[in-house]
C-alpha cells in the first residue's frame, strides 16, 4: 500500500525510511548554476557520422573509434581516448573551459533510441494497491500535474490529545510538503491543505495502543483502524470530493509510524460523504512531520513503491538519495526515476542507450534546476531491470554534495524488498562503476551537471 508502509526508527539506520524528525529541517537554498567547467582535452570526433564496415576501427585525433551497428545504422563509436587532464576538485578550472552541454564528445540524439522504449514496466507491479515503479501508471491515481486538494483530518486519543500546539506544527509541515513538491516537480504540481474544524475532530476514548498503535509491528497494517476513523467523520466534509484524506495524530515520542496507499473503486472506502480512494496516516514522531506526511503522499498521490527493506531495515540499499527511502536526510529529493514516472521530467530529458551501442557520452543536468536539457540516462539491461544515471547537486532540498549517481531499477524486486539497488556515486573524474557488463564512467563535471559515458558490448 504501502499497506504495510511504513516508516524506520532512526535508531535502526540513519539512512534508511522516513526519519521521525521533530521539528522541519531548515531550507536548503538551490544555488545559482553559474557554470566553473573542468577541460579535458578535446580531440578531433568522428563519433556519431555514419560508417559502412562494421568492425572497422579508426584513429582520430588520438582517439580509437569503431564501426558499429546501432538499429538500422552504422555508426562510429570512440571505444578509446586520450586521458583526460583533469583534477579530483569538481571546481577547478582548467586552462579550455567550455560548457559541458556543448562538449563535442556527446553522442547525437540519432545514435539514441526514442525514451519510450525505457518505459519498462513493474514486472511485480501490487494490483489493487496501485504502487509500482513502472509505467503505465494507474488511472485511479490523483493527477501528478495538477492542485492536489488534500483534506486534513487531526485524531485523538486518551493519551494523545490534540492540541492546538500540534496544529501549528502540522500547519508548518503542510506548508513546507507544499515547497517540497512545487520544488521537485518544477513548478508542474502543488498542494491547497483543507484542514478539518476542531469540532470535525476525530477522538478516540481509548489509547492509542488499544490499536497497537504504540506496541504493534511497525509494518503492521492499519487499513481496519483508517476506516474506522473515516467512518465516524461528518457526513457534511464531503470527503469524496477531495484528491487525499490525511489523518494526522499529534506528535508522541513512544514510536513512529505512517501509511499511505491508493486503492481503486472497487476498494475505496466508504465514508458518511462518499467514496475515499487515497490516504496518508502519520503518527507517533511522524505525526506534523513534513518529510514523513511527503512521504507517505509518495505512495497515496504519486503511488512510489518504498525503497527500503522491511525485513532489513538497517540496510541502506539506495542510501538516502530519495525521500522514498531516507525522508528529510541529505538526499530528500526525488530521484529522476520518480520524476520521470509522473511526467514531471519528460521523454525529451531521458537519454534511452540502445542494446549494441558501444560508447556513447552524455551531458546530464543537475537535478534540482528546472531546465529542458537531460536529467538522466537510461539503458535496459534485461526484462524489468534498467540502469540509470542522474546528477545531484546541493540544491532544492538535496545537501548531499555534487555526484553522479548510477543505480537499477529493479521491478523483479517486489515492494517492501528495496527496488532500487545503488550501483555507485561517481564524485571524481576518471571514477567508473560496472553492472552486468556495462561501464558507466564520470568524464567531467561543473555546477551545471555531469558528462558521463557508457560503454556497451565493447568487452
Amino acid at each position: 500500500m504501502c499497506i504495510v508502509c511504513q516508516t524506520i526508527s532512526v535508531g535502526a539506520a540513519a539512512l534508511t525510511g522516513i526519519l521521525p524528525i521533530a521539528t522541519p529541517e531548515p531550507e536548503v537554498v538551490a544555488p545559482s548554476l553559474t557554470a566553473v567547467s573542468q577541460s579535458a582535452i578535446q580531440p578531433t570526433s568522428i563519433g556519431g557520422t555514419a560508417c559502412k564496415n562494421p568492425g572497422q576501427v579508426r584513429r582520430v585525433g588520438g582517439s580509437k573509434f569503431k564501426c558499429l551497428r546501432v538499429g538500422s545504422n552504422q555508426l562510429w563509436r570512440r571505444v578509446a581516448g586520450p586521458t583526460s587532464t583533469t583534477t579530483t576538485a569538481l571546481n577547478t578550472t582548467t586552462t579550455a573551459p567550455r560548457k559541458l552541454i556543448e562538449d563535442p564528445r556527446i553522442s547525437p540524439m540519432s545514435s539514441l533510441i526514442d525514451s519510450t522504449a525505457c518505459k519498462m514496466p513493474d514486472l511485480t507491479f501490487w494490483q489493487g494497491q496501485l504502487t509500482s515503479s513502472g509505467f503505465p501508471r494507474s488511472p485511479f491515481r490523483p493527477s501528478s500535474k495538477k492542485t492536489l486538494s488534500v483534506f486534513v483530518l487531526p485524531i485523538a486519543f486518551a493519551d494523545i490529545p490534540f492540541a492546538s500546539s500540534n496544529m501549528t506544527r502540522l500547519v508548518d509541515a503542510t506548508t513546507r510538503v507544499r515547497d517540497y513538491f512545487r520544488s521537485v516537480s518544477y513548478g508542474q504540481a502543488d498542494i491547497t491543505w483543507t484542514f478539518a474544524s476542531e469540532s470535525e475532530w476525530i477522538r478516540y476514548n481509548e489509547n492509542a495502543d488499544y490499536f497497537r498503535l504504540i506496541t504493534g509491528p511497525k509494518t503492521m497494517d492499519k487499513t481496519t483502524f483508517i476506516a474506522d476513523v473515516l467512518s465516524r467523520t461528518s457526513p457534511t466534509l464531503g470527503l469524496s470530493n477531495y484528491d487525499v484524506i490525511a489523518i494526522q495524530t499529534a506528535f508522541d515520542a513512544r514510536s513512529n509510524f505512517g501509511q499511505g496507499f491508493t486503492l481503486d473503486p472497487s476498494t475505496a472506502f466508504k465514508t458518511p460523504s462518499g467514496r475515499v480512494m487515497s490516504v496518508v496516516f502519520d503518527g507517533g514522531t511522524n505525526g506534523g512531520s513534513w518529510a514523513s506526511l511527503a512521504h507517505e503522499l509518495g505512495h497515496g498521490w504519486l503511488g512510489f513503491e518504498d525503497l527500503y527493506h522491511f525485513q532489513t531495515p538497517s540496510s541502506a540499499y539506495f542510501n538516502y538519495w530519495d525521500l522514498m527511502n531516507a525522508g528529510g536526510s541529505r538526499g530528500a529529493e526525488l530521484a529522476v526515476w520518480h520524476r520521470f514516472l509522473v511526467g514531471w521530467v519528460s521523454d525529451s530529458q531521458i537519454r534511452c542507450v540502445p542494446s549494441g551501442s558501444g560508447l556513447t557520452t552524455h551531458f546530464v543536468s543537475a537535478l534540482p534546476v528546472k531546465n529542458d536539457f537531460p536529467k538522466g540516462v537510461t539503458f535496459q539491461l534485461s526484462a524489468g531491470r534498467m540502469l540509470v544515471i542522474e546528477s545531484r547537486r546541493t540544491g532544492g532540498f538535496d545537501s548531499a554534495g555534487s555526484t553522479a549517481l548510477v543505480y537499477v531499477v529493479d521491478t523483479n524486486i517486489p515492494h517492501s524488498q528495496a527496488p532500487f539497488r545503488l550501483i555507485g556515486e561517481l564524485t571524481r573524474i576518471g571514477q567508473q562503476v560496472s553492472v552486468s557488463g556495462i561501464d558507466v564512467s564520470l568524464l567531467n563535471a561543473d555546477d551545471t551537471g555531469d558528462l558521463v559515458s557508457i560503454s556497451v558490448g565493447l568487452g
